[in-house]
């Protein structure tokens, strides 16, 4: 739903990742409910406030990291830029 705060567990763009990559992982997680202080297991996107100035989202945060991961493939060159 567009405008609504969204969220996805951290397991879930961890899939996204592979599947767009083609890769088959195994997630292990710690016994703690967290890695780190700070560290979070959900991503949570709320755009509330940029809407309020007329902006709209146009893609979920699903296709966001999706089409994020394609355009990193297709341009490698920004990794050798910070090497």
């Amino acid at each position: 739903m567009r405008g609504v705060p969204a969220f996805c567990l951290v397991r879930d763009s961890a899939r996204w990742i592979c599947e767009v990559l083609g890769l088959s992982a195994q997630l292990e997680f710690g016994t703690g409910n967290r890695g780190w202080i700070g560290d979070s297991p959900f991503v949570f996107l709320d755009v509330q406030k940029a809407m309020r100035t007329g902006w709209t989202p146009a893609h979920s945060i699903e296709s966001s990291v999706r089409q994020t991961v394609r355009r990193l493939v297709e341009n490698r060159w920004i990794f050798e830029r910070r090497a």
